[in-house]
């Protein structure tokens, strides 16, 4: 079948927050190849919708709030200044993206694959399929997993 292929990994994370992701970072620093299966996005519940995209807001929120209360105090006159809430979002989302790319960057240079669908059969092998493509392969797995993900 066109773009189906076998491959062998030595450890299958299940889960692309803090947990997993360092433990497939862990296992390539000791040279073992590692498949993290993440659903959605790489980096977490704090990273994607929790502490990272909160203090985001909150940094922009205080240099406003900064501005209007101490500004002219300490010499910074700005005539007026507004919050603009959509760039404030844009800018939080621009801050998860980088912040999500780090994470991605480390994985590769460790050697991990990053798959969002994953069967696993019989718990050594199993089919993956890659975010950003339709190509499902069959992968071979000793039967070593660590769960690592937030129940919502």
């Amino acid at each position: 079948m066109a773009g189906t292929y076998s491959r062998s990994t030595q450890l299958l994370v299940i889960g692309g927050g803090p947990g997993g992701y360092m433990a497939a970072i862990r296992s390539g620093q000791l040279g073992r190849a590692a498949l993290v299966v993440e659903r959605q996005e790489l980096g977490g519940e704090c990273l994607n919708r929790g502490c990272i995209p909160s203090k985001a807001l909150i940094h922009a929120s205080l240099l406003y709030h900064t501005l209007r209360t101490e500004g002219a105090e300490v010499g910074v006159i700005a005539t007026d200044p507004k919050f603009d809430l959509a760039q404030a979002m844009r800018w939080k989302e621009e801050v998860v993206g980088k912040e999500r790319q780090g994470v991605a960057a480390l994985l590769k240079s460790a050697g991990a694959t990053v798959a969002q669908l994953c069967t696993v059969n019989g718990g050594t092998s199993g089919e993956e399929r890659t975010p950003a493509s339709t190509t499902t392969r069959t992968s071979t797995s000793p039967p070593a997993m660590v769960a690592s993900f937030t129940m919502s």
